[in-house]
């Protein structure tokens, strides 16, 4: 289910819980690139086993904060045999972040997802994942969602959900839809709406390639 693979690191907003749970081929690598009204984010993976990947996530916010990030993720055995169509994986996230103003800070999230692609009646893909993210001031959990659907060869949908819960802070939730392009065989570009409870709503673009 390489389609549901690819899509997983795809326009994800900043506040994404964790990676996807499809791993990468050994020595397999993706970039995506995509670009909204609050910041420009870049995304990397890179296959170390069958069932081992890395991830890094690079992100500038609109008043100039860095945030940047590496992700282990390893691949959880299920029981039966599921293949591909029913995958989980275990994820670790580092970051460390400089607001604006120059000052730094650093939190550690740790959390599971899971996987399961559709064939019928349409191809596609749905996902879900929770995570608790270890910080001195404010922890927080979260959780996202995917539902993607392979409209055409060369076009696909994707609906996301995220959810934050923080301690001494009010919830925060979004949705957003995506449009996927297949330019080439590992070139595909996107466009896609969020929205977030709060009314904020952007555009974002992205382009991602795989080798």
């Amino acid at each position: 289910m390489r389609i549901a693979a690819l899509t997983l690191a795809l326009c994800l907003p900043s506040a994404a819980a964790l990676a996807g749970p499809w791993p990468r081929s050994e020595g397999g690598a993706f970039f995506a690139l995509s670009r909204g009204a609050a910041d420009l984010s870049f995304w990397a993976e890179y296959g170390l086993r069958e069932t081992r990947w890395i991830a890094a996530d690079l992100r500038r916010d609109a008043d100039g904060s860095l945030t940047g990030a590496l992700i282990f993720n390893q691949v959880l055995p299920l029981p039966g045999s599921p293949g591909e169509r029913v995958v989980a994986a275990v994820h670790t996230r580092g970051e460390v972040s400089r607001d604006a103003f120059g000052f730094y800070d650093s939190a550690l999230r740790i959390g599971v997802s899971l996987g399961m692609g559709l064939s019928t009646p349409v191809s596609g893909w749905v996902t879900a994942a929770a995570a608790y993210e270890h910080h001195p001031i404010t922890p927080k959990v979260m959780s996202d969602w995917s539902l993607g659907l392979q409209l055409h060869p060369r076009i696909a949908a994707l609906l996301q959900g995220e959810h934050d819960y923080s301690k001494n802070q009010p919830a925060s939730h979004k949705i957003g839809a995506t449009a996927i392009l297949n330019l080439a065989d590992k070139l595909r570009v996107t466009a896609g709406v969020w929205q977030s409870d709060t009314g904020f709503r952007e555009l974002r673009l992205g382009s991602w390639f795989e080798f």
